[in-house]
This record gives C-alpha cells, structure tokens and sequence, in this order.
C-alpha cells in the first residue's frame, strides 16, 4: 500500500512541474516580448534624444568649445603663475598639479601668444 500511494504521487507531481515548466516558459515568453517592446521604445527615446540634441546644440558648439578653453587657460596661468613671477595664494595646491599639466603647456604658451616657453625649466620649443 504505501507503494501504491508513492506511484500514485509521483504522476502527480509530474503532471504539476509540467504544469509549474509550462506557467514558466509562458512568463519567459512575455518578458521577452516586453523586453523587445522596451527596447523599440528606448530606441525610439534615443533617436529622438539624439535629434534633439543635434538641434540644440550643434549651432553652440563653438561658444562651448571656446568657453571651455578659456577656463583651460585660467586653470593653466593659475598652476604655472608661480613659476611666472606672479604672486599666486594658490601655489601649495597648484604644485600637485604640474606634472599633469605639462602636456599642454605648449599648445598654452602658444595659444597665449608667446613664441617661446616662458619659464627656463621647461624648454617644449
């Protein structure tokens, strides 16, 4: 008798994971397809983002460009201030900053008009 009840769960519980398997690939299925329905609808987000953003910015690029390498240059007289003869209240924190900075210090000098490297111990010319 016990026998009998344990072949007679077992079809049962058979029946209810092909059941629970069924309920899962269902549920796979539909997050799939709201998946892909998320992601025509963020591409669709995107390309809008991407087109609006042209729109509005494209035409003030230079203004940002240019506003970005004057801060640039202030950043670049505030570190090598020192170094130039002017007073900078800055000068400890500055310091820490010089090696990063010296890549650019050409394209800088330059830009400021300077033909030749204004400090003796960088020579970039």
């Amino acid at each position: 008798m016990i026998l009998r009840e344990q072949t007679s769960a077992q079809p049962r519980v058979a029946r209810t994971s092909y059941r629970v398997r069924q309920h899962e690939s269902e549920t796979k299925r539909v997050t799939v397809r709201k998946r892909k329905e998320r992601e025509k609808e963020k591409s669709l987000l995107a390309k809008l983002e991407e087109g609006l953003h042209a729109y509005y910015v494209t035409p003030y690029q230079r203004s940002f460009a240019r506003a970005q390498r004057d801060e640039d240059d202030l950043f670049m007289l505030l570190v090598f201030a020192e170094s130039m003869g002017i007073q900078n209240p800055a000068a400890f924190y500055t310091m820490e900053l010089l090696p990063i900075v010296y890549d650019r210090f050409h394209e800088w000098h330059i830009r400021m008009g300077m033909e030749r490297s204004p400090m003796d111990h960088i020579s970039c010319c």
